[in-house]
């Protein structure tokens, strides 16, 4: 049980700090501020860092300080966004912190979620997951999903190294101690400030809270001016290869060679959207990027980049080798809906297919063309659900794979079931496949990634949890997993829809996790 759900509560609950720094946001504020301030958790001090606004920012956050005792101003003159919060984090009072960009919002429940479990487990930083707006809508963002969408309490670093990629410090609170004790602030006058201080807190932290709930909206500006937008400028990428040389730097030297070995790979990945605007970019723009990553890759001698996804890895070996006309000609051929390359089998072995893709130069080792695990997903997509009972669902669908090509073999496919809040938990579910090579795909053209048709009943297991629901498929000497990625218009009216008086069970439907089933069996 909550703190806030006991009797007298709010006096009893330990303060929590949340730093909120501002420039020119009068058009934000308000709904940044009404958002912690009406959070469940209530014992919290609000610290508006004024960063020398030239709008009514400052005199909108006066006013709710005026109105609600728990927020104080400091003003102080423009200096950016680390050194406001690093400012903020000097007059945090809260044996918990916590920072808020003040564009964006929490969402309801958020903070209580996240300092009950720090309260709970005595670890160092809980971190939650984070919507963005996208299309109008929030969502949790693709690369996100797999690092929240289970729960894990008291984890160090190298027991889950993709909390690496969650680099943001809004979506977390952490025991000011800890910020304190381990020397954590922001650097001042870059952009990407969070990427440091962050993996040092994963670095130093003890014990890691990785939750599944939401704990942040991110706010994606409309003009444009926000730093993920701005990856053609100069500055970013300059800033962007320098914040990844010295978080390279330290996962290098303080973790497990697995765990080095994963950021690697994401580091490069995280690379791919700065290597496509090299068709428009400036000869600067280019010989930075090229020293940028051929320094990493010095960097990180040794590495097997087996690791890295195909499309990613000949990007950035063709960047190294100064290789520009060929870059281009790749990522145009990568986006061309008409002559993408294609996967063959060769030698046993999956390969991407790009004949006639590079100029005069060296000739590309053969190696670089062969696929990464990263680049086998599962396209499922959930067609119709029926409940034969209170305490079993009857799942039909299809499930596609890519980056695999086709086998000569039966595949078999099950589904697994995990409780979002407990890694222990995991139930297996046998499927049973009804075509191959159709999948509710009409026409399949030759050489499309295998699909099959599939119906699967599953019984809950006794124990009341909230199931988190993979798709399995295993094909020859390869195996594939990952959430149902749609659902069809008949099966999404059944999902979410009452049930009928029937307390065994409740189906949900979410962006990133997919389906989510919740209770139990009604015999439990």
């Amino acid at each position: 049980m909550s703190g806030i759900d006991q009797p007298g509560a709010v006096e009893a609950q330990p303060l929590l700090s949340v730093v909120v720094p501002m420039y020119n946001v009068e058009s934000y504020l308000p709904e940044c501020l009404d958002s912690i301030l009406g959070q469940s958790y209530r014992q919290v001090e609000v610290i508006a860092v004024d960063d020398g606004s030239t709008d009514a920012t400052g005199d909108i956050a006066r006013d709710y300080a005026r109105r609600d005792e728990r927020v104080r101003v400091v003003a102080q003159e423009n200096a950016g966004l680390g050194a406001a919060r690093n400012a903020g984090a000097r007059h945090a009072t809260g044996r918990f912190l916590a920072f808020v960009d003040s564009d964006d919002t929490v969402p309801a429940g958020a903070y209580d979620r996240l300092v009950t479990t720090l309260l709970e487990t005595g670890s160092q930083l809980a971190v939650g997951a984070m919507e963005e707006l996208i299309d109008g809508r929030y969502r949790v963002p693709a690369w996100l999903v797999p690092i929240h969408r289970q729960q894990r309490l008291g984890v160090r670093v190298d027991e889950a190294p993709d909390v690496l990629h969650n680099a943001f410090a809004v979506d977390k609170v952490f025991v000011r101690t800890f910020w304190a004790d381990a020397g954590l602030a922001f650097p001042v006058g870059v952009y990407y400030e969070d990427h440091v201080p962050m993996t040092r807190a994963y670095l130093t932290a003890r014990a890691i809270d990785i939750l599944p709930d939401v704990a942040y909206r991110w706010r994606t500006r409309s003009d444009g001016s926000s730093i993920t937008q701005r990856k053609h400028e100069l500055r970013n990428l300059v800033d962007a290869l320098a914040a990844k040389q010295e978080v390279n730097g330290l996962v290098s030297r303080t973790t497990a060679a697995s765990t080095v070995r994963h950021w690697h790979s994401f580091m490069f990945d995280d690379l791919r959207p700065y290597i496509r605007q090299v068709a428009n970019a400036s000869d600067e723009y280019w010989s930075t990027l090229r020293d940028g990553v051929r320094s990493l890759l010095d960097r990180a001698s040794g590495l097997n980049l087996a690791d890295v996804a195909v499309r990613v890895r000949l990007m950035v070996w063709l960047v190294a080798q100064d290789r520009r006309s060929d870059v281009e000609a790749l990522i145009a051929r990568l986006q061309d809906g008409a002559s993408r390359p294609a996967l063959v089998r060769q030698d046993g072995r999956d390969v991407l297919h790009l004949e006639g893709l590079v100029g005069p130069g060296a000739p590309v080792p053969a190696a670089l063309f062969d696929l990464a695990p990263s680049d086998r997903q599962l396209r499922a997509r959930l067609v119709e659900v029926v409940r034969p009972d209170p305490s079993s669902v009857r799942l039909t669908g299809w499930v596609q794979l890519i980056g695999v090509c086709d086998r000569p073999v039966t595949p078999t496919l099950s589904l697994r079931l995990r409780d979002r809040h407990s890694v222990a938990a995991e139930v297996s579910v046998a499927a049973t496949l009804q075509g191959t090579r159709s999948g509710g795909l009409e026409s399949p053209a030759p050489g499309a990634p295998p699909a099959w048709e599939f119906a699967v009943v599953v019984s809950l297991p006794e124990q009341p949890a909230e199931w988190t629901v993979d798709v399995v498929v295993e094909l020859g000497d390869v195996t594939v997993a990952g959430p149902f990625t749609g659902i069809s218009r008949p099966a999404r009216s059944v999902v979410g829809a009452p049930t009928d008086g029937r307390p065994g069970l409740a189906l949900s439907w979410h962006p990133g996790p997919g389906l989510v089933l919740t209770g139990c069996s009604e015999t439990a």
